[in-house]
C-alpha cells in the first residue's frame, strides 16, 4: 500500500504530517487503526518492546543475529545412513528430539533419537549445515530428499 501521509516543516521550525493529495481522512484513519491494532500496548509490536526490536535490528546489522532452523524440544528426522551402523529396523529416517544447540567454531545441533535400536542416552551431534541434507524438519522433507551416499557420523 502506498503512503497516505507526508512530513512537512516550515522556516519557523514547525513540522507535522499531512495527507497526500487525493487521500481522504477516512482512508487514513482506517490505515492508522490497522497499525494501532498491531501495537496492543504503547511501544510494543506483537508483544515485543521497541527497545528489543532495536536491539535485534542492531545485532542483525552487525552479524550477531542467528536464526535457528528449529527450537529445543522440536522433533527432527535424521537420515539413518549417517549412523555408524545404520538403523537395524531398516528405516531410512529416525525421529530425533532436539535437546540443545552448540555455537562455536562449527555450529551444532544436539538431539536424541527415538529408536529401539539406538541407546536413548546417546546424544547425537550434527552440524547445522546438515539441515536439508541429512537432517530434516518434517518426515515429508526427509522422504523427498534425494537418495545419495552420505558420510557416517
Amino acid at each position: 500500500m502506498s503512503r497516505l501521509t507526508k512530513w512537512w516543516d516550515s522556516e519557523n521550525g514547525l513540522y507535522g504530517a499531512t495527507l497526500v493529495n487525493g487521500v481522504n481522512s477516512q482512508t487514513a484513519l482506517t490505515k492508522l487503526a490497522a497499525y494501532e491494532d498491531m501495537l496492543p500496548e504503547p511501544n510494543m509490536l506483537y508483544g515485543v518492546s521497541a527497545d528489543r526490536i532495536r536491539e535485534l535490528i542492531e545485532a542483525d546489522k552487525s552479524g550477531r543475529c542467528v536464526v535457528l532452523p528449529c527450537k529445543v524440544g522440536d522433533t527432527i528426522f535424521v537420515d539413518t545412513r549417517t549412523f555408524l551402523y545404520g538403523d537395524r529396523n531398516g528405516r531410512r529416517h529416525a525421529e530425533g528430539l532436539v535437546t540443545s544447540f552448540v555455537y562455536g567454531h562449527r555450529n551444532f545441533i544436539n538431539f536424541h533419537i527415538f529408536s529401539p535400536y539406538v541407546n536413548a542416552n546417546k546424544v547425537f551431534k550434527y552440524p547445522l549445515s546438515a539441515f536439508g541434507v541429512t537432517v530434516f524438519l518434517t518426515r515429508e522433507e526427509a522422504e523427498e530428499a534425494p537418495t545419495k551416499e552420505v558420510d557416517k557420523q
